[in-house]
């Protein structure tokens, strides 16, 4: 027996039936909408909290500069340095604080606290090994080494700049001073050495070449110069003659001189 036809009402359900209630997605709404809520507002307060934080420390870097400016147009060094004081006192954490650790050794030795100054470099370099004014601050270093006579800590000063990856700008002026130290000890062959790793080991250094500008303002061929005189022989030494110092009435009064003996006369003797 033939099965009878069904009916459109009867047939199966179409494909893209419409559901009359809430949709899935309004359902998760519904179920998460405080957690939702929270997470928003979370993320809110971060965003909020990220750029408060960053006004705040660029305000803080730019109240630091103004105060290290200010430092640095004082009078005297002694003064410089009371006020540097208070930048790194009360701006800890920003860069200003930092570089007025610095300027604060350079304000100490000027003004006669040769000491503090060298102490005060050694703990910049110790505690900032990153920061990009190191270099200059082992070079300040071993100027005042030298210039106190501390000969041996200003040659590991100079080799410590050679080594340091932060200090490498200076490495030719550190290689300069080690062979003029080696000059002062005698040693030429040890200062032919250190000139020379100048211009095999930093070619392109202006201080290698007779153009462009070095460091420190070292504009010329310091180093063939330096060869040079190396080669010349030193002149010989020259002892001036002493003579015994006069005494004053030392001297004997010349003696007189006697007449004249008369024509046909005879003398005292006759």
């Amino acid at each position: 027996m033939a099965e009878e036809p069904k009916t459109p009402s009867e047939s199966a359900s179409p494909i893209a039936e419409i559901e009359h209630g809430p949709s899935k997605f309004e359902q998760f709404l519904d179920r998460n909408h405080k957690k939702l809520i929270i997470g928003a507002s979370v993320l809110v307060l971060a965003i909020s909290g990220t750029y408060l934080y960053t006004e705040l420390q660029k305000t803080k870097e730019e109240n630091a500069g103004e105060s290290l400016v200010s430092a640095l147009n004082q009078e005297t060094p002694e003064a410089a340095a009371v006020e540097l004081e208070k930048v790194i006192q009360e701006n800890s954490g920003a860069r200003a604080s930092t570089t007025a650790e610095l300027f604060l050794a350079l304000a100490k030795w000027r003004s006669g606290d040769q000491e503090n100054a060298v102490q005060l470099l050694e703990t910049f370099i110790a505690e900032h090994p990153e920061n990009p004014e190191v270099g200059t601050a082992m070079v300040k270093l071993a100027n005042f080494q030298i210039e106190l006579g501390q000969t041996d800590k200003a040659k590991a000063t100079l080799n410590s700049i050679i080594s340091s990856p932060n200090a490498q700008f200076a490495a030719p002026y550190a290689l300069l001073a080690l062979g003029d130290l080696a000059v002062v000890d005698g040693d030429k062959e040890a200062a032919r050495g250190f000139y020379n790793r100048i211009r095999k080991e930093l070619p392109n250094s202006p201080t290698a070449t007779a153009s462009g500008s070095g460091f420190r303002g070292m504009t010329q061929d310091v180093i063939g110069e330096r060869l040079e005189l190396l080669d010349i022989a030193p002149p010989t030494p020259f002892t001036p003659e002493v003579k015994p110092e006069k005494k004053e009435g030392s001297e004997l009064p010349p003696l007189p001189t006697p007449p004249a003996p008369a024509d046909g006369g005879a003398t005292p003797e006759d």
